[in-house]
């Protein structure tokens, strides 16, 4: 497939909830500001509209023929003429992404999880073409509550970096964005989940966490296709009670690499807005040849409860 440069073009897909409609290119996450893109694809001319992602709102995106009948869009509703059924593209109907609002409970004294709305997979297209991933600095990614541009606070980077957000029912998410917003081919693959929490007096990234109900397994993130490279994992991982901690395993193909808990001494110091390893987070360093998916576990340690609360994978130059 040609080349196309994703910087300009950020959204060249279609996506709604539940389901995905994939325009034969890619399926994408949300992104923020509203312009009309063009660009072309197997010798065709094609334009997309990229949707704003207010707080509370699932937008869609569109790829059709620069020739086709324009998308209107007005609030949360994506109109067109026809539903897309090969090359070139063919819309047919009025396509609808109703806005999504998270349901984080941040209360001591609740101890019964909220049940979370699942989250369909992201299937990808063959003809996926994601951008090589020599110069990117890092990814991040958020779980069951995303605080918003300007307000993501990791231990490592700034408050306007580009976030994953993944919701409890996600299983798999294809060309995570990287640190400066753009798509790449490494991906992220999650064990089941059906429950979201949050910590009390939290309002970034250490907020929301997910988990399993049924209080029997352990939560596992397996980042794909990360190249070979010098890495700094940053694991953030604990429940809204002292006892909520995780033992946080990096392995790989099978093979423990290393193995650190976040905090459990009976105090409510996991609360602190002040990052401390050990406390709400571990650090792994990691060289990795780039031949397997890395696999990140969160053991239950101190309760039945096992969850994640953030990632942030971070290159590092020797």
């Amino acid at each position: 497939a040609p080349a196309i440069d994703f910087e300009q073009c950020m959204v060249i897909a279609v996506t709604e909830s539940p389901g995905v409609l994939n325009a034969g290119i890619a399926a994408v996450s949300i992104v923020e500001a509203e312009r009309e893109l063009t660009f072309d694809y197997d010798n065709l001319h094609y334009q997309a509209i990229e949707g704003s992602s207010a707080p509370g709102n699932a937008y869609g995106y569109f790829v059709l023929p620069r020739s086709a009948k324009p998308i209107v869009v007005r609030h949360n509703v994506q109109e067109s003429t026809s539903r897309y059924r090969g090359a070139p593209p063919v819309w047919e109907e009025v396509v609808r992404f109703p806005a999504i609002t998270a349901q984080v409970t941040t209360t001591r004294e609740q101890t019964t999880p909220v049940p979370a709305v699942a989250s369909p997979a992201v299937p990808l297209s063959s003809n996926s073409v994601p951008l090589a991933v020599a110069d990117v600095a890092g990814w991040n990614v958020v779980f069951a509550h995303d605080p918003g541009p300007g307000k993501y606070d990791g231990v490592v980077g700034r408050p306007h970096d580009a976030w994953n957000f993944v919701d409890a029912g996600t299983r798999q998410v294809g060309l995570l964005k990287a640190i400066d917003g753009r798509l790449t081919p490494v991906g992220l693959k999650l064990s089941e989940t059906d429950g979201r929490w949050g910590i009390e007096g939290q309002a970034g990234i250490f907020h929301g966490y997910l988990y399993h109900n049924c209080r029997c397994v352990d939560v596992q993130a397996t980042l794909t296709d990360l190249p070979a490279g010098h890495y700094r994992i940053y694991v953030y991982a604990h429940g809204d009670a002292p006892d909520q901690n995780a033992d946080i395993e990096l392995s790989i193909a099978g093979e423990t690499l290393a193995k650190k808990p976040t905090l459990n001494d009976g105090t409510w110091k996991f609360r602190s807005r002040e990052w401390t390893e050990g406390n709400q987070f571990v650090s792994f360093d990691l060289q990795h040849g780039g031949k397997h998916p890395v696999d990140i576990i969160s053991h239950r340690a101190g309760s039945v409860y096992s969850m994640l609360n953030a990632l942030q994978i971070v290159r590092i130059d020797d």
